[in-house]
């Protein structure tokens, strides 16, 4: 069997052309309260002193990590802040040129999509950690009747695309 697939073909008529641009903002829909470091520690221990066992941390070491006096011995860091932007973006761009005679007909499509996700991108690395999507895509139908009896239909469709994705998945990131 044979499936055809047709796609959008010119009119006879004016050219019309036809663009259409969509921008969306995409953020986290809801996100649990994350506990600092000493909220952690402390509700840590207490769970390990509640199983009658010794707690890990040191009020000292909580402290330390609470005032923030050294940041690299004693870290308080929201990981989700650091690693996150507030908001991931989409754009949706598409052009199309239609029309013709009665002998002949066109439909010229082109089209971009690009999304930038929601990981933050280190500005120090040498390299592009941006995790992103971007499409390119191109569509042209000529339709010309050569004779009463003979009609000649060219159709040539394509698309680019670049991504840039981590070399693991989400949940492994996190």
């Amino acid at each position: 069997g044979v499936i055809l697939i047709n796609t959008k073909k010119g009119k006879a008529g004016k050219t019309r052309i036809n663009v259409e641009v969509n921008q969306a903002i995409s953020k986290f829909t809801s996100l649990p309260k994350f506990a600092d470091a000493p909220t952690f520690m402390n509700m840590y221990n207490e769970g390990l002193t509640m199983r009658g066992r010794t707690p890990q941390y040191s009020q000292d070491e909580i402290q330390k990590h609470a005032t923030n006096a050294d940041p690299d011995l004693y870290p308080n860091v929201d990981w989700f802040r650091e690693m996150f932007n507030p908001y991931g973006s989409s754009n949706r761009i598409n052009l199309n040129v239609r029309g013709g005679s009665n002998a002949a007909t066109y439909y010229i499509s082109a089209g971009y999509y690009g999304e930038l996700g929601m990981f933050k991108r280190d500005a120090i690395q040498s390299y592009n950690s941006a995790i992103k999507y971007n499409r390119f895509n191109f569509t042209s139908n000529v339709n010309v009747d050569v004779t009463k009896t003979t009609r000649l239909e060219l159709g040539v469709n394509g698309f680019i695309t670049n991504g840039n994705y981590p070399g693991v998945g989400t949940s492994t990131l996190l």
